[in-house]
């Protein structure tokens, strides 16, 4: 099931061949298709910013008929404010994302038994 978000997601252009084939195959099935071309929408109105095109896509995905693609969109619709702040706006939170990990990956790796901590964090007590 994964695999199939994942290729429903991903940019076409930067498939595989065996993933575009994978994909084209599973896309003959109405279901799926359905699936791919509001996954690919929403990918492009992220991507270009259209805080418009929001609300009619999450109406569309309501009565999709796909459960998984409902419960998004649902939960998309019970913050909508904040999801349209999210698609005008140019910030990104991938920085501090990228320090919260490195110091819980800093923190997993100093907390393990002392004779495999090789460097602690200043002011770090055992």
């Amino acid at each position: 099931m994964h695999h199939l978000v994942w290729l429903l997601l991903r940019d076409p252009a930067r498939l595989s061949e065996a993933e575009h084939y994978r994909l084209t195959f599973m896309r003959q099935e109405p279901t799926v298709e359905r699936a791919y071309r509001l996954a690919q929408h929403f990918i492009q109105m992220m991507h270009d910013h259209q805080a418009t095109e929001l609300d009619a896509w999450i109406s569309t995905c309501t009565s999709s008929g796909i459960a998984d693609v409902e419960t998004f969109a649902v939960g998309l619709q019970k913050e909508l404010s904040a999801r349209k702040a999210a698609f005008t706006l140019s910030y990104s939170t991938g920085p501090v994302e990228g320090q919260i990990n490195r110091l819980k990956r800093d923190l997993a790796f100093s907390v393990q038994p002392r004779q495999f901590c090789f460097s602690a964090p200043p002011g770090f007590v055992f």
